[in-house]
């Protein structure tokens, strides 16, 4: 759309200012270059000049260096390169580095090449599992009883081949493919980078720089369609793959400067502007912005000399013009001169639901969205168009601090250009997203042509002209709000900047400020809102300071002859007769306050009433105001209370609505009412469907409006009845918007009635503990008669883990600033281990629900398995993620310029948070007896207003509470005291709506376990007692613990640096006790651990022979006759002696064990099947080998007999029992997998064991 704008007007007359000579840089989820449109400008330029990836999120480390040997080199993925003969590289050093195709991927093209690739997949894998079905039934019907006699085994591996393809088909999880990226310094030593086919071939690579340099990229196959860039960071050791993380960039993209030569129809609103695509979404987090991101965009923004931004995302604040992101937006356009449009959000119809970053600063333009009759009829097909009015759900003013929160609005939908992958060449996208980039657009035609007339302009400037400029919208639902000063119009905007250029406060920012401290607010303001009782109950006086700034750093000598001429004779006045201002103030470059009276005692009730406070140069009235104040007034209702309170406060209202009207009803909750109930009845209408947006919210200071509000959509096909419930802060002014849709037609009528309720506990947790079990509450029953019935349940256990290292270290090249600033990154390391698969959550509580607001510049957290493989990254909204047994790492980074604050996190604890797999209930009964004798719970009961009653809540210390916790951890759960209470989140970290009670029990001691103290107590005991019959004299005692202690520093040593030191002792212990079995243990696991990366071939043998070795010597120096007698008669318990002797004969059994392994595992390296077998059923003397313990030894000796089906299945228990799988397990799963002719398998296997050798972490 753009006829409203003037936009189209203003090109007919003005074709060659169609934004050509700008530069747009589109903030968001990343643009795709080879989309329609977006390739040149109307004047032949290219289009899209930069793309970078400001999140990181398509990092890939490539400091490892290979040297080639006969044109290949080996990638970090184990797959061998060969580079292409034409690529130069004078220094011959090739930096590799790794990327999973997925991870850079949105997940909607994630999820449609998951369905094509299983499809594809499934299609191969039924081939292998049709033929091992067919071989299987073949043998059947030739060996009718192939369970018994010699064709058991052949049987049995058939059995296995056909189970363990379904199982594998069943439990397989495509990751996506991996590429190989290599980079290089050709010969006029600019960086080139080559990034491999999904196959992993470089060879045929298109070779790409920096993208700004050549505005080169490249594509990821036929089937994805995903065009991606390069950037190079750190002299070669950072690669930046760009690609889009979601098709929203593109498409706002278009909207602002598509350009298409054949259809210009279709074309954006500036089609001659070049674009940077600057991806601030982050592809890890599902396309969520980062501080990161967009602290780095817009640095590269002031790198670039960019001077129009568009910004469309935000997310919901408190408290506003606060945060490291805000003060860096800010910091770009008082000093550096960037234009900053951006999205108000799509939260409405609520007042106060506008996000940050727009709630941020009067200095930015933020933009609402707004729908014209033409749209309605070409992108809606509405048959019968209605008057314009802002969309339904486009996000309010005012923002808590007082400003209006929405600079202008501009149309909120357009279909345009979508990313290649999408497979779609346009899409119909509609919200504030849509209007900020059309807006955009309409300013990049004004500042386009100004510069073709040389003018200069500030964001101030440009500010002014737009706001004094903008078309006043009436119609429904058009209020100041949602549309601030109306639609923004190109030609007159235009005009007025050439009419006013010599303004000498042109390019002077007036920044309005009240102290917030007058109502108890710790912020200063930029606006009065009066919305509380007590604020509008009589006429109120607030100072109001107005503060020129100039552009530039403050320290800036060019702007001082202005500062030192500034002198505006102001006229003052006011939009309402209840705002009373001075009618003149005379203002320098320092300043001035004044007074403004509020006197809203005459205001209608229930309703909200919206005035502003206007400074207009008396010398230049024509230009409008030099300045705004926005003056806005809430008159809540007061709810009819029933004198004997036996029936709850309520309001009732009649509503009469029609397509995109609303209807605002400002209510006070009663002092004591903790929620409240909203019933709309829809009276009989007549023609379609009705469709209704209905948002209650109440102003919270310092909570974001998400968290105080509900605001569910209502659609009524017939007339009838809805209600929705909502946790309130008695005392405080409660809104409820109705609002009915604006596509939905025909005139309705509803009556709407809100009633309150009050449970007020004394507390608003629960707190109980070991050592504290019980915890009386006190509820105050206020409003009107309940039925109190408390319930109470657990239903996630945390647990705190402290960080294992805190490093600080200066951030890479994008992370110096302006100044010379750098960034900084403390980046705390965690270890935590799952003992059984469950959804867990890991975050650190203290930095949850903080980004724009937040006072580091970003915070990123990611974890990983023992193999280093990433499992998840999150941020400032921690989703949960489900973690198998074993033991992980969390990675949080923490950045700022700031190394103080920082310093101060080094102790930082994370949370664990797990979710139960069933809830474990706490119990309320109505004595503090009850409690103790387990009596009968609360139950209902029915109580009057008026009343106190106290309710005991305790959880039983049984062993049943639960059995995994440990000393520091913490159950967290909610309490609930009255069935018709609202749902509660309490307890969990999401973005939800806050209220409700909290219940939690703290393990302050260890949890007690009768049978493991007296598990304790009589190990106490016998070792007495042993000690008492220990036959060796003090000096063999003293001898044993210098051996020991020498053992434990052996362990010690067990590490490639200190090998030979470990050899050395080893064999000094040996000489000195030859047959000490702990001795050579430690000695054969060390050759296991302890052998090089690179072995060669007749070493490997050596040391495999030489294991081998070491287990005969220990066989040697064991009785085994004596052994099996012991393992074959039962210990006399009460026999001091016996016991100890049998004791000796486990642990030289344990130590036989362990040394058998290991000659098996050796043997069946070294391909000796005779010994194996032989060593194999020596060990099966002593141990079940289908144990999965030692499973991995069945697995050795069937796949030496040829049943790879059993070998594999034997092993993959193995590996499933265990922890931390042994590397060589999953190199002989490949292995089987070959065997077997299953390739498909072996090549997915294959790659997975090379990426878990990768042994590295991935970029923050």
């Amino acid at each position: 759309p753009d006829t409203e704008t003037e936009a189209r007007a203003f090109l007919q007359k003005n074709p060659q200012s169609d934004g050509r000579g700008l530069v747009v840089a589109i903030m968001d989820t990343g643009v795709d270059p080879g989309a329609p449109g977006l390739q040149v400008t109307s004047d032949g330029k290219p289009k899209v000049l930069d793309i970078q990836d400001c999140t990181g999120s398509g990092d890939v480390d490539t400091a490892t260096i290979r040297t080639a040997t006969d044109g290949e080199i080996s990638g970090l993925t184990g797959r061998t390169l060969t580079l292409n003969p034409d690529w130069s590289n004078p220094s011959g050093e090739w930096r590799v580095g790794l990327k999973r195709v997925f991870q850079l991927y949105s997940s909607r093209l994630v999820n449609r090449l998951k369905k094509e690739r299983r499809e594809s997949w499934e299609e191969k894998h039924r081939g292998l599992a049709s033929a091992a079905a067919s071989e299987l039934a073949a043998f059947v019907q030739a060996n009718p009883k192939p369970v018994v006699g010699e064709n058991k085994k052949k049987f049995e591996e058939l059995e296995a081949r056909e189970a363990l393809l379904a199982g594998m088909l069943k439990d397989y999880e495509d990751s996506g493919p991996v590429l190989d990226v290599v980079a290089w310094q050709d010969a006029d030593q600019i960086w080139r980078v080559a990034v491999s086919d999904q196959d992993g071939s470089v060879h045929g690579a298109i070779v790409l720089t920096d993208f700004a340099a050549e505005q080169q990229w490249g594509t990821f196959g036929d089937a994805d369609r995903m065009n991606y860039g390069i950037n190079i960071f750190d002299n070669g050791d950072l690669v930046s793959i760009v690609c889009d993380a979601g098709s929203h960039g593109t498409h706002v993209a278009g909207i602002t400067a598509a350009h298409h030569p054949s259809s210009p129809e279709l074309n954006g609103v500036a089609p001659g502007a070049q674009l940077i695509s600057l991806k601030i979404g982050d592809s890890r987090l599902g396309s969520t912005e980062t501080g990161t991101g967009l602290i780095r965009a817009f640095q590269h923004c002031v790198r670039m000399g960019v001077q129009l931004v568009n910004l469309s995302f935000g997310e919901a604040a408190a408290p506003t013009c606060t945060g490291r992101v805000i003060e860096m937006i800010t910091e770009c356009v008082a000093k550096h001169g960037i234009i900053f449009v951006t999205s108000a959000g799509n939260s409405g119809p609520g007042l106060g639901s506008v996000g940050a970053p727009g709630s941020g600063s009067s200095r930015y333009v933020t933009v609402g969205a707004h729908v014209s009759p033409a749209a309605m009829s070409a992108q809606y097909a509405v048959l019968d168009p209605l008057e314009a009015t802002p969309y339904t759900w486009t996000s309010r003013g005012p923002t808590q601090d007082g400003s209006l929160g929405v600079t202008l609005c501009a149309p909120g939908s357009a279909i345009t250009s979508v990313p290649n992958w999408t497979l779609s060449g346009n899409q119909l996208m509609n919200g504030t997203s849509m209007a900020a980039p059309n807006a955009c657009g309409c300013v990049a035609l004004v500042l386009s042509h100004a510069k073709a007339a040389g003018m200069q302009w500030t964001p101030a400037r440009v500010h002014r002209a737009l706001v004094n400029t903008a078309l006043a919208l009436k119609g429904p639902g058009a209020e100041l709000t949602a549309v601030g000063a109306g639609m923004i119009q190109v030609e007159k905007c235009s005009d007025y900047l050439a009419e006013y250029a010599s303004l000498p406060y042109a390019d002077v920012h007036f920044e309005v400020s009240l102290p917030g401290k007058f109502w108890g607010s710790p912020d200063v303001m930029h606006g009065i809102y009066l919305r509380e009782p007590m604020q509008v109950a009589q006429a109120s006086t607030f100072l109001v300071n107005v503060k020129p700034s100039f552009p530039g750093e403050s320290d800036d000598p060019r702007w001082n002859d202005n500062k030192v001429g500034l002198e505006i004779h102001l006229a003052l006045s006011s939009s309402a007769p209840w705002v009373r201002v001075p009618e003149f103030l005379e203002m320098a470059n320092d300043g001035r306050g004044f007074n403004v009276q509020v006197d809203p005692t005459g205001l209608a009730e229930g309703q909200v009433h919206l005035a502003h406070v206007l400074g207009f140069d008396s010398r230049n009235p024509g230009a409008g105001p030099v300045f705004r104040v926005p003056v806005t007034v809430a008159m809540s209702a007061t709810p009819t209370q029933c004198p004997t309170r036996q029936t709850p406060p309520k309001v009732m209202h009649s509503l009469k609505l029609s397509a995109g009207n609303i209807e605002r009803l400002f209510v006070c909750a009663p002092e004591g009412a903790t929620w409240c109930e909203l019933t709309v009845r829809c009276l009989p209408f007549s023609g379609a469907t009705r469709l209704f947006f209905v948002h209650m919210l109440q102003n919270i200071t310092h909570s974001t409006f998400s968290k105080t509000s509900e605001d569910p959509v209502w659609r009524f096909d017939t007339a009838g009845e809805k209600k929705q419930k909502m946790w309130v802060q008695s005392g405080s002014t409660l809104e409820v918007a109705v609002s009915q849709f604006w596509s939905s037609l025909g005139d309705t009528e509803m009556e709407c009635e809100i009633e309150f309720y009050g449970i007020r506990p004394e507390t608003s947790e629960v707190s109980l503990s070991d050592s504290n079990q019980i915890k009386c509450v006190h509820l105050n029953v206020t409003e009107a008669p309940v039925a109190i019935k408390p319930t109470g349940s657990f239903h996630t256990l945390r647990r705190a883990v402290r960080p294992s290292s805190a490093t600080i270290t200066p951030c890479g090249d994008r992370d110096v600033y302006t100044r010379d600033r750098r960034v900084y990154q403390l980046v705390l390391e965690y270890d935590f281990e799952m003992k059984a698969a469950a959804q867990v959550k890991p975050h650190a509580p203290i930095l949850v629900d903080k980004l724009y607001e937040s006072v580091f510049e970003s915070q990123l957290l990611m974890i990983y398995d023992s193999h280093k493989r990433l499992k998840q990254v999150n941020d400032a909204w921690p989703e949960a993620i489900k973690l198998d047994k074993g033991k992980f790492k969390a990675r949080l980074q923490l950045r700022s310029t700031d190394v103080q604050l920082i310093e101060k996190m080094q102790a930082l604890t994370l949370a664990i948070d797990s979710t139960l797999e069933k809830e474990i209930a706490v119990e309320a009964h109505a004595t503090f007896n009850s409690c103790i004798e387990g009596g009968a719970t609360f139950g209902t009961r029915s109580v009057r207003a008026g009343s106190v009653v106290p309710v005991y809540f305790t959880v039983p210390l049984n062993k049943g509470l639960f059995d995994d916790a440990e000393k520091g951890d913490t159950l967290l759960g909610k309490v609930a005291y009255c069935g018709a209470e609202p749902a509660t989140s309490a307890g969990k970290t999401d973005r939800s709506s806050s209220g409700g009670y909290l219940v939690y029990f703290r393990f302050e001691t260890e949890p007690f376990d009768q049978v493991k103290k007296d598990k304790k107590a009589l190990a106490d005991k016998e070792k007495e007692e042993e000690q008492k019959a220990d036959p060796r004299s003090d000096a063999e005692k003293l001898a044993d613990c210098l051996r020991d202690a020498k053992l434990v520093h052996l362990k010690g040593l067990r590490k490639l640096a200190t090998r030979d030191a470990h050899a050395g002792l080893v064999r000094e212990m040996l000489e000195q006790s030859p047959q000490h079995l702990p001795t050579l243990v430690e000695a054969i696991e060390a050759q296991e651990e302890l052998k090089p990366e690179d072995e060669a071939l007749e070493a490997k043998e050596a040391r495999l022979r030489g294991v081998c070795e070491l287990v005969n010597k220990l066989i040697a120096a064991i009785d085994m006759d004596a052994l099996a007698a012991h393992g074959g008669r039962r210990v006399d318990q009460s026999d001091v002696a016996a016991k100890m002797q049998g004791n000796k004969m486990d642990e030289k059994k344990d130590s036989l064990v362990k040394a058998l392994k290991s000659m098996c595992a050796a043997l069946a390296e070294l391909r000796d099947t005779e010994s194996l077998v032989k060593s194999s059923k020596m060990l099966e003397q002593w141990v079940d080998l289908s144990d999965a313990k030692h499973s991995e030894v069945l697995s050795a000796v069937e796949q030496a007999a040829g049943n790879h089906a059993l070998a594999l299945k034997a092993l993959d228990k193995a590996i499933k029992e265990e922890k931390q799988p042994k590397k060589v397990w999953f190199e002989t799963r490949v292995e089987l997998l070959e065997q077997l002719g299953w390739e498909q398998w072996a090549q997915h296997e294959q790659l997975q064991c090379n990426l878990n050798n990768v042994g590295r972490y991935a970029p923050f």
